[in-house]
């Protein structure tokens, strides 16, 4: 164990006073004072080095604090009491050494964070630390608000923690590892014998040896054969994969109202763990503060084993809150937890081209609560709202071309949501019936689905293919070229939990897009003593909206073309007035093509109609050149033309059409 490496802390106090008079009054506006302190310690702490688990922490807190209520003091001399500015000698001798050694006044804000970090050592078992690596950390934030003049109902807390696991698995080095070629084999060593019995032996050593070598060879051979096979078979379409990223990310947030008792700051450094339990008179559990629980002056009970992952849990007991005289008092409690694993990995395809592949799957969850407590502090729950979100990548594809036999479309949605509708055994309402037919038709490849589950990820990709200049097509004139092409989809299902128990689906959405579906970026070899690039992007994203209760489906497409194209150059001379300067030219187009469109499809007492209904969309034209010249550093002359032009769809007469057209011309002068 080692010393903690940094520590630090500050105290600063701020006292103000403005005092006003408007001349067309006799009277004095009232004081303003002000007079806060703010309190601040911090520490990072290496635990262990070189060890097993590698942990360290670091803890910072913020304490702001008012004083102000020092200033004064009422005066009862007067017919009619009022507040009178305390001498300065006596609010110091409320400060130092009175009730505290030092008292800072009422803590209006208190902020805690609390962070660890582990970077655990593999054990060395076949080498496998050579090829993994773990790393995990936890934060969270504890933040306690007081407002004063609402006593324990008006002090709030609240905390956000993130929970982080990654691991990073070189793959493609293990198995170069493994399928790695024997080593030559060395010939064998000769020495040489003198005389004809020497000779004689010699001789027949060597044919043994030869035997020998022949049989290994032979053996070897067979082993390399077999190994060659392998490798086709095996490394290179599943092992060839440079680095595979797992990542795991948590994120919770709790807010509560009305908590009892002070900061917190006694409850976490004050009472020993397992052997003091907090108490709700100095606030917020430990628990709460570090985010392990989301009742602030809650217990935990019954905590033990459980026969389903983590594979062991616990249950709250909630605690007090601060109380209601009249008990008409609502105190809010709101729980969100965000959950988000991603894995990655790449790989070469051939020369110059390269493979990402990505899965992802966040699911998250939120409740909140309305709660009323009555003089003694007990609570009891009034309404409790419970809704979430699980989105995950997904596999669709427009119907058109090959794509067309994987039936991930409309139609398919209408054949299961008839299916399921004349199915008098299902019991569900037909909201459900409709969401279960529009994640399982849109879905391509179907049969995922039952291997792995209803939340099991599917892939999405990303492809880069570098040194196409080298083709005969573009060799003479291009010096780079690349090709991207990238697809990514999306399934979205949010959901609400129902008062008596289980959830309803209420919106469903899935979305999928080449972005783009060819993209290509060149660099010209020199075209006028000049340098010249151009970029070409087709992209085009589909996505569908279910909305049960309302019972209708949306689509929303969108399709761009676009291309740039520049040409510069640089530092070349005209002669002018009999002296030589430098000059800079640009010169760029922009052309874009975009369409975009929305269609309404109803659901009906047992189908969809599929004939939509459309509700808008635009054809966007934009056009823009521009120029620039740069004389000697000194003159600078720009010039540019844009026409913007928006066309609706015959069948979408809300929306009118527009052109537009811009020009402007810039000279900027510089004189020195």
């Amino acid at each position: 164990f080692l010393a903690p490496q940094n520590f630090s802390w500050s105290l600063s106090t701020s006292r103000r006073q403005t005092h006003e008079k408007v001349r067309t009054q006799d009277q004095k506006k009232p004081v303003l004072r002000n007079f806060t302190a703010q309190r601040n310690v911090a520490f990072t702490w290496k635990l262990t080095e070189g060890g097993l688990t590698n942990l360290s922490t670091d803890y910072s807190l913020d304490i702001a604090s008012t004083l102000v209520h020092l200033e004064t003091e009422l005066d009862t001399t007067q017919d009619q009491p009022r507040l009178i500015q305390r001498p300065f000698s006596a609010i110091l001798g409320d400060i130092f050494f009175s009730d505290k050694f030092i008292n800072f006044g009422i803590d209006r804000n208190y902020q805690q964070r609390v962070g660890v970090k582990s970077k655990p050592r593999i054990p060395n078992i076949l080498d496998i630390n050579k090829y993994l690596d773990l790393s995990a950390s936890y934060n969270v934030t504890y933040r306690w608000i007081n407002n004063i003049q609402a006593g324990d109902l008006g002090k709030s807390a609240t905390f956000q923690s993130t929970i982080n696991v990654s691991s990073n698995f070189r793959l493609k080095q293990l198995a170069d590892k493994i399928f790695k070629e024997g080593s030559a084999k060395k010939a064998p060593s000769r020495r040489r014998i003198p005389g004809r019995d020497e000779e004689k032996e010699e001789t027949e050593e060597k044919g043994k040896e030869a035997e020998k070598d022949e049989s290994e060879d032979e053996k070897s051979s067979a082993v390399g054969n077999v190994r060659d096979v392998l490798k086709k078979l095996i490394k290179i379409p599943l092992l060839d994969y440079d680095n595979v990223s797992v990542t795991f990310t948590q994120n919770n947030s709790a807010k509560n109202s009305g908590v009892p008792g002070k900061t917190g700051f006694v409850n976490f450094w004050g009472r020993v763990p397992f052997f003091q339990e907090s108490d709700p008179k100095y606030g917020p559990s430990r628990l709460y503060q570090l985010g392990l629980i989301r009742d602030p002056t809650g217990k935990i009970t019954r905590f033990g084993t459980q026969s389903k992952f983590p594979f062991f849990g616990f249950d709250t007991e909630r605690g007090p809150r601060a109380p209601s005289r009249n008990q008409q008092t609502t105190l809010v409690d709101n729980f969100t937890q965000i959950n988000r694993v991603d894995l990655k990995t790449s790989r070469p395809l051939w020369k110059g081209a390269r493979l990402d592949l990505s899965w992802h799957v966040k699911w998250s969850l939120n409740k909140n609560q309305t709660l009323r407590s009555d003089s003694l502090g007990a609570v009891s729950v009034i309404t409790t709202t419970t809704t979430g979100d699980v989105e995950r990548s997904y596999l669709s594809f427009p119907p058109v071309l090959m794509f067309e036999s994987l039936k991930s479309n409309l139609k398919e949605v209408n054949e299961q949501f008839a299916q399921k509708i004349s199915d008098e055994s299902d019991t569900r309402t037909d909201g459900e019936k409709l969401a279960e037919a529009f994640e399982e038709g849109f879905e391509a490849i179907p049969f995922l689905r039952s291997l792995f589950g209803e939340f099991m990820p599917r892939v999405n990709w990303s492809l880069r293919w570098d040194g196409l200049e080298r083709l005969p097509l573009f060799k003479n004139f291009v010096s780079r070229l690349s090709l991207s092409h990238t697809y990514q989809s999306r399934f979205t299902r949010r959901f609400r939990g129902l008062p008596s128990g289980g959830e309803t689906t209420e919106i469903e959405r899935v979305s999928y897009g080449f972005s783009p579906l060819i993209g290509l970026s060149f660099n010209f070899k020199e075209f006028l003593k000049g340098d010249m690039n151009a970029s070409l992007r087709f992209n085009t994203t589909t996505s569908f909206d279910v909305n049960t209760s309302a019972r209708n489906i949306v689509e929303s497409f969108s399709r761009e073309i676009s291309f740039t194209v520049n040409y510069s150059r640089k530092g070349f001379a005209i002669p002018l007035f009999g002296l030589t300067m430098q000059n800079d030219v640009d010169i760029s187009l922009t052309y874009s093509l975009s369409k975009n469109s929305r269609t309404t499809y109803r659901v009906l007492t047992k189908n969809i109609n599929l004939n939509g209904t459309p509700l808008d969309g635009t054809t966007r034209l934009v056009i823009e050149p521009r120029f620039r010249y740069v004389l000697s550093s000194r003159v600078t002359a720009s010039l540019f033309y844009r026409l913007t032009k928006i066309s609706p769809d015959a069948q979408a007469t809300r929306i009118p059409g527009s052109r537009t057209n811009e020009a402007g011309l810039d000279i900027h002068i510089a004189i020195q």
